[in-house]
């Protein structure tokens, strides 16, 4: 008896710890880091409320700059986030830049991220808070982690799932096993996860295959009644010659596992995709909802499959 009693104090502490934010850097509000205990982070850049960092002088306007926020994505990440947690009693790490975008743009290298110091003293704390994050993870969770970062566009209605394939590479390879195979293992963002994991059959279904995750928040939508698509995917291999398509970014880049080894460091990355949401799911409530539900159920499934993660026993609740 006392050690059930123990035990659920000790579960009640740990889910306390995962649902309090803790500031990365306890002096100011720019950056929201709240801890998981999953093998998961959602990043979220360009969210921020456009009333913040008044302080911070603006980025110039020209046209290597976009200023615009992602509008809805902090609401929707934090819905992703609350649909896992229901399933595992455990939340994913999230990290959330609270600074408006035309202030500073965290989703860049530093040196093109803002022109003032204290933009620049924002990126690198919410660098510091993503990094904080994966090391936790890795260390925790046998140096196996994913990494989501959460978008927005207004060039169509598709979800644009970024690997760091170019649009060209999704199309030259679309029709060729054996080439999209290869593109999966040497250039992507998954190429980590590809490489160590013998199911399914070929590296290529986890970017546009039976299972990959485009794949299965389709799946996740149809079953809840949602009609959602995705690129790449099954339905969707690749973009069209008049589709836009982003690739990824520079914190897909960044932390992505194989490109962190790369660099040297051994200990500082997870596999990473880059999610871009159209304005069809993320501007009325019930959309968000429809679309972090189906993020979650195909979060859920690659967790469960490829990061085995570790969870409270909810037994003992």
């Amino acid at each position: 008896m006392k050690q059930n009693i123990l035990l659920f104090i000790i579960n009640f502490i740990i889910i306390m710890s995962n649902t309090i934010p803790v500031r990365a850097s306890p002096s100011n509000n720019d950056i929201s880091y709240y801890r998981g205990d999953i093998p998961l982070v959602l990043t979220v850049p360009h969210g921020g409320n456009t009333k913040n960092g008044a302080e911070i002088p603006d980025r110039p306007k020209n046209d290597d700059n976009i200023l615009v926020n992602d509008a809805y994505t902090i609401s929707t990440a934090q819905s992703i986030a609350d649909n896992i947690s229901d399933y595992y009693g455990s939340r994913p790490y999230v990290v959330i830049c609270n600074i408006p975008r035309h202030k500073v743009d965290v989703n860049r290298p530093i040196e093109l991220a803002a022109d003032s110091e204290e933009g620049k003293g924002v990126w690198k704390e919410y660098h510091q808070a993503i990094q904080h994050a994966i090391d936790e993870i890795r260390t925790r969770h046998n140096r196996q982690g994913l990494l989501l970062d959460i978008h927005g566009h207004k060039r169509h209605d598709l979800i644009m799932l970024g690997y760091l394939l170019s649009k060209e590479e999704l199309i030259d390879s679309q029709n060729d096993p054996d080439r999209t195979d290869q593109v999966v293992l040497e250039k992507t963002s998954i190429q980590t996860l590809a490489s160590r994991i013998s199911f399914p059959d070929r590296p290529g279904d986890l970017l546009r295959g039976e299972g990959s995750f485009g794949e299965l928040i389709e799946y996740a939508a149809t079953e809840n009644n949602d009609n959602i698509k995705t690129v790449p995917s099954p339905s969707h291999p690749a973009p069209t010659e008049e589709e836009h398509y982003f690739t990824g970014g520079y914190t897909t880049q960044a932390y992505h596992a194989q490109n962190t080894e790369q660099q040297g460091n051994s200990s500082s990355g997870l596999d990473a995709i880059q999610i871009e949401l159209p304005q069809r799911l993320r501007f009325t409530s019930d959309q968000r909802q429809a679309a972090a539900k189906a993020i979650a159920e195909a979060t859920v499934y690659w967790l469960d499959h490829y990061y085995q993660p570790v969870v409270l026993n909810k037994a003992l609740l």
